[in-house]
């Protein structure tokens, strides 16, 4: 049973109650950077390869990130995981 008792300890939540208002504000914060970030590199990155590469490739590789965003997307959607079959179902 000592092991069932620890096991019960690990599942315990109760200090996740202490400050729960400021962990929220934090990860919205972290979130919020986050995005931030990932937008400025983005932005960043297309204006180098704008002048980096003639029109033609431009034109190739906006193509591509949009396609690329449809894909993601569809794989946030859960379609990936659906299209696998789970372990047992194999016949």
């Amino acid at each position: 049973m000592p092991a069932q008792q620890q096991s019960l300890e690990l599942a315990n939540t109760d200090h996740l109650h202490a400050d729960l208002k400021g962990r929220s504000v934090r990860g919205g914060l972290v979130t919020i950077t986050s995005q931030g970030s990932q937008f400025v590199m983005q932005s960043v990155a297309t204006v180098v390869l704008a002048r980096l590469l003639v029109p033609a490739e431009f034109g190739m590789v906006a193509m591509v990130t949009a396609h690329h965003g449809l894909a993601s997307a569809f794989a946030d959607l859960g379609l990936s995981e659906s299209n696998h079959p789970a372990q047992g179902d194999h016949p």
